[in-house]
């Protein structure tokens, strides 16, 4: 229809106009596609624009909404489930490579994982296919799919399509390609390779929330501490990220951008419009920013739910970690509706888990170096798998997995060798407690995203920063008093007040090289060993002299499992929130640990009956 009420003619529809008609002026668009992605788009700049109007422009779009959802009809019909078959063809060639793959003499983990990117490859085809052919028609379940409304492609495929790959409950594929919907109706083989998926589904959604509650509530446990503080910025300290990336909105600039001075708030405009060749940018964040007294930095927690800088003294970890835990919680509970269904991502609860529990023996991880040298030979393993050298040091990939790196190559202490989930306490044990921090948020965000939980890597910041946050002590040092060799302390607590040794010198990052770090830049934290790749780093970012020490610091970097996240609290009452009471009371008991009630944690004062969210004067608890 022809619409004239913005004083100009307008082909648009009634459903725009109404919409229309519930916003502000300048946020009016009677030509957009109103999907998920842009409602999001839109809501937002509401919240930002006119954030005392939001609730009531919210209200009248919910109301237009349900009112629209009465009086308009939409249904399906049987004609909407008409069937979208594999041909003959293509269900051939699969059911051949499939006997091939049977035949092969290749180790069985070997011929599960070719056989599994087989599949999921014919699946994705189909699934494509699938979802085409119905928005060619105009069919209503495409329509919901691509409006994010409900449902997703996956799911789309399984109910018209042709699943082709299903996984069995130990997320193997199925060596039977699933040719028919449950529109058109499977024949016996197809029905019970199904089956294991849904049995899965069902047993995941009745186990997994309940992990994911307990999972969620010691992460919420190792983010209490994350509150904000008063704290200048330090030149040259900040996080590298990708200049693009839209979860830079709101971070605060750590260095000049073209005409976009250190201390701006990052906007959605100033991401589009990055000077030209602009691939990374410096941000402060609770991964690199440290205050005096060990807090965050106001700057460095950026601008929040709130859109604007949170206040001194606000927790902003738990609400951080509660956004994560809630996504991993609803993915836990979206896992029965794929009822097995092959092409997926890899992600899941297991995953997660093991990123934040860092078991001794790591499922399905990567190999790291365990020293800087080349690699020599890859050569094949007699139980499977392979064998990388590099210099003295054999590492052995699993059979699941394959080498990443190439005779020749150079590599670093901690570098991941082969595919596989890198292990982040290995990063942090080699490369220091910065760098594993950021290992640590890329990895969790790309299983977070593959386990369609995917959140603001802002709040994975905060999450990476509580949980690897310690060092064990190696020697005595002035540079850190009263820790005695053996003692586990927190990382931000020592970097707040650590004292540089004597014969420390302040040199180019030429001359740098192994030598390690006496004070933080970038997101290098103190004692990181500088190599070529830090190097490198440096330079890329105008840094030019860094402050050294020849010998090793009095401290070796650790990640702790987020499960003893309080077991090393300075605080013997905050311990008792948390496990391994009996390990952790004991060793505040031979310490002579203290307790204070205007401290950083919440634990000491509803323990002694105090209202919490605010700091006390009273005087510390003494054990």
């Amino acid at each position: 229809m022809v619409w004239k009420g913005s004083g100009k003619a307008i082909i648009t529809t009634v459903g725009q106009i109404l919409i229309n008609d519930a916003l502000p002026e300048d946020l009016r668009d009677y030509g957009r596609v109103l999907d998920k992605k842009n409602i999001a788009s839109m809501l937002d700049k509401l919240a930002k624009r006119y954030p005392d109007e939001y609730v009531d422009v919210v209200q009248r779009l919910h109301e237009l909404g349900g009112l629209s959802a009465y009086l308009s009809g939409h249904t399906v019909s049987l004609d909407d489930l008409e069937s979208q078959p594999m041909s003959p063809k293509e269900l051939s060639a699969i059911k051949q490579r499939i006997e091939q793959f049977s035949r092969s003499k290749e180790p069985i983990s070997n011929r599960r994982a070719e056989l599994a990117e087989y599949l999921s490859g014919h699946a994705r085809a189909a699934q494509q296919r699938t979802l085409e052919n119905l928005r060619k028609k105009g069919n209503p379940l495409a329509d919901q799919v691509d409006s994010g409304s409900r449902g997703n492609p996956t799911q789309l495929n399984m109910m018209v399509g042709a699943p082709v790959m299903v996984m069995d409950s130990e997320g193997n594929p199925v060596p039977l390609p699933i040719a028919n919907s449950f529109a058109h109706g499977m024949d016996p083989a197809e029905y019970f390779a199904h089956t294991f998926g849904t049995r899965t589904g069902m047993v995941g959604v009745k186990l997994g929330t309940a992990k994911a509650g307990a999972l969620g509530k010691q992460l919420a446990l190792a983010a209490s501490r994350l509150y904000v503080s008063e704290g200048e910025p330090v030149a040259g300290v900040g996080l590298p990220v990708d200049a693009d990336d839209p979860d830079n909105e709101g971070a605060v600039l750590a260095a000049d951008v073209g005409p976009h001075k250190a201390g701006t708030v990052i906007t959605s405009a100033m991401i589009r419009n990055w000077p030209k060749g602009t691939k990374q940018i410096l941000v402060r964040s609770p991964v690199s920013d440290i205050a005096p007294d060990g807090g965050v930095p106001v700057e460095a927690a950026g601008y929040r739910e709130r859109m604007t800088f949170p206040d001194v003294g606000e927790n902003i970890g738990i609400g951080a970690v509660q956004a994560i835990a809630e996504r991993i919680a609803q993915s836990a509970l979206g896992s029965k509706h794929i009822g097995g269904a092959g092409g997926a991502k890899k992600g899941g609860f297991s995953v997660i888990n093991q990123l934040a529990q860092v078991p001794a023996t790591f499922p399905s991880g990567a190999a790291h170096a365990m020293s800087d040298g080349i690699v020599d030979s890859i050569k094949d393993a007699p139980q499977g798998g392979k064998y990388i050298q590099v210099g003295a040091n054999t590492h052995y990939v699993d059979v699941d997995q394959e080498p990443i790196v190439s005779v020749g190559q150079k590599v670093e202490a901690g570098d991941v060798l082969s595919n596989g989930l890198p292990n982040p306490a290995v990063m942090v044990m080699h490369k220091g407690v910065g760098e594993g921090r950021r290992y640590f948020m890329n990895t969790m965000r790309d299983v977070l995203e593959a386990s369609n939980a995917p959140t603001s890597r802002r709040n994975i910041e905060l999450l990476s920063r509580a949980l690897i946050n310690h060092v064990e002590v190696t020697d005595e040092s002035d540079s850190i008093p009263g820790a005695l060799p053996g003692d586990t302390i927190e990382y931000d607590r020592m970097a707040s007040t650590y004292l540089p040794r004597d014969d420390s010198l302040e040199t180019s990052i030429g001359i740098a090289k192994g030598m390690y770090l006496e004070k933080p830049v970038l997101h290098y934290s103190i004692g990181t060993r500088v190599t070529p790749s830090i190097q490198k780093m440096l330079k890329s970012h105008g840094i030019e002299n860094v402050t050294v020490n020849k010998e090793r610091p009095p401290f070796v970097p650790k990640m702790n499992r987020a499960m003893t996240s309080m077991l090393f609290s300075p605080d013997w009452v905050t311990r008792l929130g948390g496990t391994y009471l009996e390990k952790g009371l004991l060793e505040a008991v031979h310490r002579g640990r203290s307790s204070d009630l205007a401290g950083k944690s919440h634990i000491p004062r509803v323990i002694s009956g105090e209202i919490t969210g605010g700091w006390g004067d009273d005087d510390d608890l003494q054990d």
